[in-house]
Order: structure tokens, then sequence, then C-alpha cells
């Protein structure tokens, strides 16, 4: 029984491996919204991930249609303009 659970741990170990590996940075996006639920069940995986003294200072904002994205890229823009944003 040892032994299995000690080659699953192996096992474990290279599939993260594997991941770290594989992952990049994405610049091209769909256009077809995600299947309903779908962002919440992200979102509330990625409340997991570790930060320090559990201070999550992360903050989401689901950009849901043309105008706000719009808006969104607007500041974005304006902020670079200003010198203030951290890009």
């Amino acid at each position: 029984m040892r032994s299995q659970h000690r080659g699953s741990r192996r096992s474990s170990g290279r599939i993260f491996e594997t991941l770290l590996k594989w992952r990049r940075d994405v610049r091209r996006f769909k256009t077809e919204p995600l299947p309903a639920g779908m962002l919440e069940r992200l979102l509330g995986l990625a409340d997991l991930a570790p930060s320090v003294g559990n201070s999550q200072p992360w903050r989401i904002v689901i950009v849901d249609g043309p105008e706000k994205r719009a808006r969104v890229i607007s500041s974005f823009e304006a902020e670079k303009r200003s010198g203030r944003a951290a890009v």
C-alpha cells in the first residue's frame, strides 16, 4: 500500500511539472462566451490560490459586454498615458 502512495505522488509530481512547463501567456482570445456557471467555478478555484497572510490582494472585474469592455480599455489607456499605471 505504501509503495502505491509513493508512485501516486511521483505521478502527481510529473503532472504538476508538465503543467508548469506547458503554461504560457495567452495573446489570442476566443470571442464565444463561457458556458453558464464556468466563470464562477473558475473564480472559486482562484480563491484557493495562496497569498501572503491570506491577504488575497486581487480584485476581479467581470467585463461582460462591449460597453463595459470599451470603458475598461479607455480607462486603461488613460492611466497608461498619465504615467501612473504599473504596466
